[in-house]
């Protein structure tokens, strides 16, 4: 099994991906529902990859 690369995005690109608010995503990563990657004090990125399944609805959140 290959495994997949990391596609990462800011917090405005992710949302513009899934068609939501930047809102939304920053209150799935406040409830745990995504794991965003720290990049300095400020900078979070969310991996694509791992987040689409969430919302396609194929899985449940990791915690």
């Amino acid at each position: 099994m290959i495994a997949q690369p990391v596609e990462l995005a800011s917090v405005a690109r992710a949302a513009e991906h899934y068609g939501v608010h930047p809102r939304t995503i920053r209150k799935l990563i406040e409830t745990g529902d995504i794991q965003p990657y720290r990049i300095g004090p400020k900078v979070l990125r969310i991996d694509l990859n791992k987040t689409d399944a969430l919302f396609r609805g194929d899985c449940t959140p990791e915690n």
